[in-house]
């Protein structure tokens, strides 16, 4: 009874990991993603010139330290994943950011007026 319980707990164990894994690896992957995206809208409206840096910033405030910020985290959970064990975890790697979080305030509270200047472009 006690091997049978050992082996439970052991194939429970190992599909958790499993899963904290795969988690892991989609939110990696979709970080990647979006740091493309948020480089793709500075190469379209900043670094083509469309805009100038005045008129980005009204547009997509606080953009480019968005970007900064996420291109950071995404090394980091690169970093994280290219070593994983049953063991590690990603939570750690957010926890030095939150005080960059902020940085969204002014971008999410300017989203409505900075959608509207973007389709007038």
């Amino acid at each position: 009874f006690r091997r049978w319980r050992l082996l439970k707990t052991i194939r429970k164990v190992t599909s958790l990991n499993k899963h904290r894994k795969q988690a892991s690896q989609e939110f990696l992957s979709s970080e990647g993603v979006y740091v493309s995206h948020l480089q793709e809208i500075i190469d379209i409206f900043l670094t083509s010139g469309k805009l100038t840096k005045s008129q980005f910033d009204k547009v997509f405030p606080n953009l480019v330290a968005i970007h900064a910020f996420h291109v950071i985290f995404l090394k980091d959970l690169q970093s994280r994943m290219m070593d994983w064990t049953p063991r590690k975890r990603i939570g750690d790697v957010f926890l030095p950011l939150i005080p960059f979080l902020k940085l969204y305030k002014e971008y999410v509270d300017k989203f409505e007026t900075a959608k509207a200047k973007a389709q007038k472009l």
